[in-house]
């Protein structure tokens, strides 16, 4: 082999060995919202979909760009807004979540994450409706959890189908 060939099969190698490491773990959701309104909302959001594909369960990236504080009419704490065309497909990029800042940080731990995650669920699950069961996490009105393990059960039974 000749010494050039040689430094070129050298640096095709080392190039090779820096993606192979470096491709695993540095974005691993990169796909998600554009922005956030916090590093708060974009931990939960990223656990949300870890979440979502642990359970076998494809959220749609693409409906949302933001995921962001703002000022809801009445008794509204969290929504999700998605953009759809003439035919109710839902149009890519176009939607976001939004919370009421003021409610989300006076909530508990698991209370925030129960609040983004009803709201991500609409949004990534293209427009999943809420359930009629009060027990459940898509349950239309907030629900006033008694520990944070319960709240923690409401969001397993929502992954397991319960």
């Amino acid at each position: 082999m000749r010494k050039g060939a040689a430094s070129v099969l050298a640096s095709e190698l080392l190039v090779s060995l820096v993606l192979l490491v470096g491709c695993g773990s540095m974005d691993p959701l990169p796909s998600t919202p554009a922005s956030f309104a916090s590093s708060e909302l974009q931990d939960l959001t990223h656990q949300f979909i870890r979440d979502a594909k642990a359970h076998g369960r494809k959220p749609h990236l693409s409906n949302i760009s933001t995921v962001k504080w703002a000022d809801l009419p009445g008794q509204v704490r969290g929504q999700c807004q998605l953009k759809v065309d003439v035919h109710g497909k839902v149009v890519e990029g176009l939607g976001s979540v939004r919370i009421e800042k003021e409610f989300f940080e006076a909530q508990t731990a698991c209370g925030k994450k129960a609040l983004v995650y009803h709201e991500l669920v609409h949004c990534l699950f293209d427009g999943e409706g809420h359930s009629d069961e009060p027990t459940s996490l898509m349950y239309p009105y907030l629900i006033k959890f008694a520990s944070e393990e319960e709240c923690e059960r409401t969001i397993l039974n929502y992954w397991e189908g319960k």
